[in-house]
């Protein structure tokens, strides 16, 4: 494994230009049937009720929380003067060596994580492993197999969270993945190992990541869909134990660690996706018991978020001190 990762004298490259289908989600004069940008989520400050208002709050919440991301962890593409913008582009090369060592011990070697079982107390003795949940994942069969981390629940339920998730994604997200995407334009890890030269780099195949890195589309909905199952939860006043809340906490990164254990992400894709969930959640949630419970879900019981913290890289310091600043009350 090399200790010294080197990039040619060149920058880094931007990731480019998504395809159609991504960009007629964002809006693209060059695109028939493509909508106005940018698309606000649905339940992005409800109470608002000038559609005018909405998308004036919708882009300075963009616009502040690209900022943060720009200083503390990875730089925004300026089109105009084609380069890098932000604090962080002085430490572009230092974050990415910290990122590919993390993915390099999750991809390399004879236990890996991604083919072994969730983390799950509730866990069913036949559970599939991360792998398979993962090549559901990237096929959007996301709940298709949530049972399996959860082998006391209630077999009704798991159509009413394939649907609440869904329905809550599209509400509280849209396009909000692609929306950071674009301006961010982070190149994906397999394109920055081939330019260092790491042989040993590899990764699972992934038919959704035809977009750039930064941040991870399916961190970020994975939190706000499943967000969107507990709010379902405690609206029904459906019964749930400590190990059912574990499950699901488990469940909503486990989908976003996973991109990373398949060598799809890096570690610090997720750190920006969980700073975007921690800024929007409260406009997208109105019972804070959901915030808490997925703040818990990422430091408690995300494998990504332990590899970042552990690491011994100053890189990522910036972005754990943003994400810090976001912990709901009584979380110390």
């Amino acid at each position: 494994m090399k200790k010294d990762l080197n990039m040619p004298t060149l920058q880094f490259p931007p990731y480019g230009i998504m395809d159609n289908d991504y960009l007629k989600n964002l809006g693209s004069k060059n695109l028939a049937a493509s909508p106005a940008e940018p698309v606000v989520p649905p339940d992005f400050q409800p109470e608002v009720c000038d559609s005018e208002e909405r998308e004036r709050l919708w882009i300075g919440f963009r616009e502040l929380t690209l900022g943060e991301i720009a200083d503390a962890i990875w730089p925004v593409w300026d089109e105009a003067h084609r380069r890098w913008s932000g604090m962080a582009s002085k430490t572009m090369h230092v974050l990415t060596c910290a990122d590919l060592m993390i993915l390099l011990r999750l991809r390399v070697g004879p236990r890996l994580p991604i083919n072994s079982m969730p983390s799950s107390k509730a866990r069913a003795i036949n559970c599939p492993t991360h792998l398979a949940y993962f090549k559901e994942e990237d096929q959007a069969k996301i709940f298709d197999s949530y049972a399996y981390y959860d082998r006391t629940l209630d077999p009704k339920f798991a159509s009413i969270f394939s649907g609440a998730f869904f329905a809550g994604m599209d509400a509280k997200c849209s396009s909000t993945q692609l929306q950071f995407k674009r301006r961010l334009q982070r190149p994906r890890a397999y394109q920055v190992a081939l330019l260092m030269g790491i042989e040993e780099f590899n990764l699972e195949e992934a038919s959704s990541s035809m977009t750039p890195s930064m941040v991870s589309g399916h961190s970020l909905q994975g939190l706000l869909g499943t967000g969107a199952v507990m709010e379902q939860i405690i609206k029904l006043g459906i019964t749930f134990d400590e190990d059912n809340w574990q499950a699901l906490r488990q469940y909503a990164v486990d989908i976003g660690d996973r991109r990373v254990m398949a060598g799809v992400h890096y570690p610090s894709d997720n750190l920006a996706s969980w700073i975007v969930f921690m800024r929007l959640a409260p406009h997208v949630f109105r019972n804070g018991e959901v915030k808490n419970h997925l703040w818990q879900a990422i430091t408690e019981q995300s494998l990504v978020y332990r590899h970042i913290h552990e690491s011994e890289s100053d890189a990522y310091r910036p972005g754990l001190e943003l994400l810090n600043k976001m912990r709901p009350a009584g979380h110390e």
